[in-house]
């Protein structure tokens, strides 16, 4: 994890827009906390390119 962060990274990382809201949205309870933490964090994103780097080989 990076140590120093310009505000643009900030930003640009720890923003949730509007397409990961509506999906926050669907969640429900304690769920709804994970689920954003956890597509804030860009781990769904590092889960999707490993499924399909898997899928292509």
């Amino acid at each position: 994890m990076k140590r120093k962060w310009e505000n643009h990274e900030l930003v640009e990382h720890w923003t949730i827009d509007e397409e990961d809201q509506q999906l926050i949205r669907q969640k429900r309870g304690i769920n709804r906390l994970s689920f954003a933490l956890l597509s804030n964090t860009g781990l769904s994103d590092a889960d999707t390119r490993l499924s399909n780097t898997l899928k292509n080989r």
